[in-house]
């Protein structure tokens, strides 16, 4: 009899992750998501916030898939808008993104920046995609927005054996 085990080199583990956050904010355990992080005390409008998803894909996954995927989700919503996409580098890792906007009836317009890098395991058939999207609304969105490009640019993703995943934390510009 075989044994499979997890972490492995057949199940490799998922990066290990970190986001730096200001004091006003707090984590959350979100579930489904990795994590997840919001300005604290706010109870009488929209809280910003970031949330970092790490979803199991095939090495050859193409993330404009993801792209297309929120971009279609953001166009059904009422007055729904995705700008072009971008490219960012933080964390030691390059991403694309795209802004994305829509009225909420009670929040009024939200603007997220969704963010995607594709993180390959060396000598798997594993590849991690990392989403992460900082979401502000309501009448602070403008103000509020600068915070979440700080936050999102303290990203770091390691996964082991990885020589991007020994960089630090990222001083480059997010969404």
């Amino acid at each position: 009899m075989t044994r499979l085990a997890f972490p492995s080199a057949l199940f490799p583990a998922p990066p290990r992750l970190t986001l730096d956050i200001p004091d006003t904010w707090e984590g959350l355990n979100v579930p489904e998501i990795t994590i997840a992080a919001r300005e604290k005390d706010i109870t009488d409008r929209f809280v910003p916030n970031v949330v970092v998803r790490v979803d199991r894909r095939a090495p050859d996954f193409d993330v404009q898939r993801a792209l297309a995927d929120i971009a279609d989700y953001a166009r059904r919503q009422p007055e729904g808008a995705v700008t072009d996409p971008f490219e960012a580098y933080f964390g030691g890792r390059d991403f694309i993104g795209v802004n994305v906007s829509w009225i909420d009836p009670t929040a009024g317009t939200v603007v997220q920046a969704q963010l995607f890098t594709l993180v390959t395991v060396p000598d798997s058939q594993v590849a991690w995609l990392i989403q992460v999207t900082g979401s502000v609304g309501g009448s602070q969105a403008e103000q509020e927005y600068p915070v979440l490009q700080q936050v999102i640019a303290t990203l770091t993703v390691e996964v082991d054996g990885d020589p991007a995943g020994a960089a630090g934390a990222g001083s480059g510009d997010a969404a």
